[in-house]
């Protein structure tokens, strides 16, 4: 009975002028890795040989004499063209890389992969490329990232408006203010409060008043800048942080999220005490008003204070004659 040849040595006897000699210690690892093995042509990216390997991992593929570029996953095709094309320089280095693919059943098969030039006998000299099936290992670290995301939005996330909670904007508010000691830069708190909530859950229950602070959310964050942070303070509370702008600038910010709410109509907000569901606002800055976040917070509480009394939905800008008239 005739033996069968091994694939290494079925690859040797193809090679023109190849010994199968030089290749004796890389034949029992050829055959028995773990790894998938791939040998291509250095002219044109075909499929000369792979291993056993190959077929426990990808099923009964064939990619013999196929242009490996146009096996991997079309997100792969690059990096892969890249790398075998650095490969065709005879002073290269070898190169690793993720190679993505798609097996029989229409799985994702990820393999990470070291690729590098071999010679093979004394005429032949082939791209190898070693993978290791890291499928599994990326999918765990996948999922585990994908988790490690949600549980740090549901950290800094107010899970009724979606908007930041208030343990967010403390972080935001004190790296904000880090920054603007250091770079000179200015920044403003502009604190939201809608008027007469408690009247609108009376009337109409707290499902409704729920939907009324969410609608509320949705217009202060889509009309704040994108450098904006747009927090849920608590309660019927709001809070946007504002980056490199003055006291004024702010003010002018906030007459616009008033005149939004104002102008939008809200499910029940005719039953309101002002005929519509609005918001009364104070704006403080620093450093202009205070020297520390804190303070600045204070103060645009202060200023809202002055706005709920002043009549509601309106804007009040912190100023130091006023902080001096109710402190009288």
């Amino acid at each position: 009975m005739k033996k069968k040849k091994t694939t290494a040595e079925a690859l040797a006897n193809r090679i023109v002028g190849g010994k199968f000699s030089e290749m004796a210690t890389y034949s029992d690892l050829f055959e028995k890795t773990s790894d998938a093995i791939f040998f291509l042509d250095l002219d044109n990216n075909n499929v000369i040989e792979t291993n056993p390997s190959v077929e426990k991992i990808f099923g009964a593929v064939d990619f013999q004499n196929k242009d490996f570029t146009g096996l991997v996953a079309a997100k792969s095709r690059l990096v892969l063209q890249k790398n075998l094309l650095a490969l065709r320089d005879a002073n290269s280095k070898e190169a690793a890389f993720d190679l993505f693919f798609t097996n029989h059943r229409n799985e994702e098969i990820i393999l990470e992969v070291n690729a590098g030039r071999l010679r093979l006998g004394d005429y032949c000299e082939v791209i190898q490329l070693i993978g290791k099936d890291v499928t599994m290992e990326r999918k765990v670290s996948r999922e585990l990232l994908e988790a490690n995301q949600q549980l740090a939005t549901l950290s800094s996330t107010d899970e009724m408006t979606k908007l930041f909670n208030f343990r967010h904007f403390r972080a935001s508010l004190k790296a904000e203010h880090e920054r603007g000691v250091r770079y000179k830069k200015s920044y403003a708190i502009i604190l939201c409060d809608i008027d007469h909530f408690k009247n609108f859950n009376d009337k109409n229950g707290h499902p409704a008043g729920d939907e009324a602070l969410r609608r509320t959310a949705a217009i202060l964050q889509s009309r704040s800048r994108n450098t904006d942070i747009v927090a849920r303070y608590g309660g019927e509370e709001f809070v946007v942080l504002c980056p490199e702008v003055d006291g004024t600038q702010a003010q002018v910010l906030a007459e616009s999220l008033r005149k939004n709410i104002e102008g939008e109509n809200f499910v029940h907000g005719e039953k309101q005490p002002l005929g519509r569901v609005t918001i009364s606002i104070g704006v403080a800055s620093f450093p202009a008003d205070g020297v520390e976040p804190d303070e600045v917070l204070r103060l645009a509480d202060n200023a809202l204070y002055e706005a709920k009394a002043g009549g509601r939905n309106q804007v009040r800008l912190h100023t130091k004659g006023a902080a001096k008239k109710k402190a009288a």
